[in-house]
């Protein structure tokens, strides 16, 4: 899988992206959606990650983007909590829940949740 993380927690994409190379797959940070646009106009990925405290304008800005360039990948939103935000009652698949605990330790302890979640996308 090759994984681009859209996260402004420089220490956080690190974090992330080590535990996605160590697990075998590729992974690229960048910090804001125009860092992430030439990473997407290559189209060579699989699934783009973003940071919960973006912005919706750029939110949409990014799924535009994603779209248009890579069509075929999937985003995750990378989010603390294991609700959906819009009180539906919806709530994440556990793996998700654990692995998208931002700025959490279980990814930097436990690779086996964030397995789990690439394996789910794929």
């Amino acid at each position: 899988m090759r994984c681009l993380i859209v996260e402004m927690d420089p220490i956080f994409s690190e974090m992330l992206c080590d535990k996605i190379e160590s697990l075998g797959h590729s992974a690229t940070r960048a910090r804001t959606v125009q860092d992430a646009k030439p990473l997407l106009q290559k189209g060579l990925l699989d699934i783009v990650m973003f940071d919960h405290a973006m912005q919706d304008a750029q939110i949409m800005r990014l799924t535009r983007l994603k779209d248009t360039l890579c069509p075929g990948a999937k985003m995750i939103k990378l989010t603390d909590c294991e609700m959906l935000p819009d009180r539906s009652g919806v709530r994440l698949a556990p793996a998700l829940a654990q692995v998208l605990a931002a700025p959490t330790a279980p990814i930097a302890q436990r690779p086996g949740p964030l397995a789990a979640a690439i394996a789910w996308l794929t």
